[in-house]
């Protein structure tokens, strides 16, 4: 099957249909901890190994402005977002900039939209054969706190990394995210680390 939408519950992850609950997350859970890899920790697409090759970083992000529907809380929901842009910066060895916010879409690799819905947001993409296709990703509107926004975009962006979802709380990619957390655990950093250092892989890309 090249198509197939998930579903990542309250940080959802979008693919096209059909839809898979994440409830137990999805792809493969990766082996116990062996040469960098982290158990409770899962794979998209199937559990295929897709990474970004690393010269297309950093990538440009574009956020849309906040919707009038947010009010006064509107700049300082985007401003964490802007903030959550960095989370992943100097985490992977050998690339320090993975995102960049970047002001206006027409350069954009990620566009950033907000959206009215029962989640926290998404992340767009494609499966194929022999790549995956980024669309975009989207915020909710009822996002209130700062710490959670910023958070959330982290967690989304490690979708649009090649990541799923970890099932240990207190990970940035656990399935709910974790207001007192600040940042990422050494489950992510390793993770993430060890995905980049696999050598045969599916790129994902953004067309």
């Amino acid at each position: 099957m090249t198509m197939r939408k998930v579903l990542l519950s309250a940080l959802l992850l979008i693919l096209t249909i059909p839809h898979i609950s994440c409830s137990g997350g999805t792809g493969v859970v990766v082996p116990p901890p062996v040469d960098g890899r982290v158990a409770n920790y899962t794979l998209l697409f199937d559990g295929r190994i897709c990474r970004w090759d690393d010269s297309a970083f950093p990538l440009k992000v574009y956020i849309d402005p906040p919707p009038v529907e947010m009010g006064g809380f509107g700049p300082a929901i985007y401003q964490a977002a802007v903030i959550g842009i960095d989370m992943w910066d100097g985490v992977i060895t050998g690339l320090p900039d993975l995102f960049n916010h970047e002001a206006g879409f027409d350069n954009a690799d990620i566009i950033v939209r907000w959206e009215t819905m029962n989640l926290s947001g998404y992340t767009r993409a494609t499966e194929y054969v022999d790549r995956i296709a980024i669309h975009k990703l989207a915020l909710s509107t009822d996002l209130r706190d700062p710490a959670s926004t910023m958070l959330i975009m982290g967690h989304e962006l490690g979708h649009v990394l090649g990541l799923n979802l970890s099932g240990v709380n207190g990970d940035l990619m656990y399935l709910v995210v974790n207001p007192v957390s600040t940042s990422l655990t050494q489950r992510d950093h390793d993770m993430i680390n060890w995905l980049y250092s696999q050598e045969q892989y599916v790129p994902i890309r953004t067309y």
